[in-house]
């Protein structure tokens, strides 16, 4: 038994280790990939101080120029593009894309490291797009303002709390998990 907890503790303790959090600084003064591709990337802080966690969700506002995302790269998914023929897969609107997402907000699900030694390096965000493949450039999105953080409403802090309320009764989370996480949600209830 004391092996066995002994063993979890090191994975979980491995796992957080392996975790990274990466600022602009270091991604912009990079000069090879390696510098900033260390662990998995799990929290990126931008420029102008705005965090983005895997997880968190980002406000995706309409595009720069009014019809496609400058800072994104919005494509079809693997069923998507199998549903198609080839003459309709040629012909595709990806404009589509672009009118079905603008002012929503997606969950973060993963960081890419983009560009090279020459270009310098920059970091994108996979977003979780329901039948999308989506990426943003982060620091570009938010230059251009086709992105910024998610505002949480008070409608939405009030179930987040409601649902954080309902794991600390069943036990999933402990009181002081709960106390923490009442702590940042009650800052936008009114």
């Amino acid at each position: 038994m004391k092996k066995i907890l002994l063993v979890t503790i090191m994975s979980i303790s491995g796992f957080v280790m392996n975790a990274q959090v990466l600022k602009y600084e270091q991604v912009k003064n990079a000069q090879k990939r390696s510098e900033i591709n260390k662990e998995e990337i799990t929290e990126y802080i931008s420029e102008n101080g705005t965090s983005f966690k895997i997880g968190d969700v980002i406000k995706i506002d309409k595009p720069s120029n009014g019809q496609i995302f400058s800072s994104m790269t919005i494509r079809m998914t693997t069923f998507e593009a199998l549903a198609l023929n080839q003459n309709e897969l040629r012909n595709f609107d990806y404009n589509v894309y672009s009118r079905t997402i603008a002012k929503t907000s997606l969950k973060i699900k993963s960081f890419v490291i983009e560009g090279d030694k020459k270009k310098g390096f920059s970091i994108a965000a996979n977003l979780d797009g329901v039948g999308h493949n989506i990426q943003v450039r982060l620091e570009y999105g938010l230059e251009i303002g086709e992105i910024g953080e998610h505002k949480m409403t008070s409608e939405e802090a009030m179930v987040q709390l409601k649902s954080e309320k309902d794991k600390m009764e069943l036990g999933i989370i402990t009181s002081d998990e709960y106390n923490s996480r009442k702590a940042e949600l009650v800052k936008f209830i009114k």
